[in-house]
């Protein structure tokens, strides 16, 4: 995945790997192991071109004290000027202005700030809320699972909505990188 230039789909599935080792018990021994050569393997990515430049670009703009506007912070931009401009209530639905040539993807990475732009405050509440109710019940289903593998089924297609949800809002709301 991180050769095919997926940075963030990578960060998912390490993720959601991690949440499964800790829920199936792993040794902390190996925890221990995974976490040094994921270490070590940082200046690899680097010196392989893994980590292309666009992604450094958008790190490095992030922790920047002056963001680049027209650059590598224009998508992140575009999409907190949706987001403002959605007020409480919103503009409506399909009255989104940003969604025409401002913010890039509208419809994948920054589909949250486009919902916030047309239903408001009220309606990105209801989305994260609405979100977090299935993420709770499959951790219910997990939970109460008969089974070790029906547990790490339910554990894992959970934690992959969750993570995935808050990446997509976190980025869109410049919350990280």
């Amino acid at each position: 995945v991180l050769v095919g230039s997926h940075l963030s789909g990578a960060i998912i599935l390490a993720l959601i790997a991690a949440v499964l080792l800790y829920v199936g018990e792993i040794r902390w021994t190996w925890v221990l192991f995974f976490v040094v050569v994921v270490i070590l393997l940082i200046p690899v990515l680097f010196a392989t071109g893994l980590i292309r430049e666009y992604m450094l670009d958008r790190i490095v703009t992030f922790f920047s004290e002056s963001p680049d506007a027209t650059g590598a912070d224009w998508q992140t931009t575009q999409a907190l000027y949706a987001i403002g401009s959605g007020g409480f209530f919103g503009k409506g639905l399909g009255q989104s202005v940003q969604k025409y040539n401002y913010v890039p993807e509208p419809q994948n990475d920054m589909i949250f700030s486009i919902v916030v732009e047309e239903l408001g405050f009220i309606g990105g509440a209801a989305i994260v809320i609405i979100f977090g109710l299935m993420v709770w019940r499959g951790i219910a289903i997990g939970v109460n699972s008969p089974t070790r593998y029906g547990a790490l089924v339910a554990f894992g297609v959970s934690f992959k909505l969750a993570i995935q949800v808050f990446l997509n809002i976190a980025v869109a709301t410049d919350m990280i990188p």
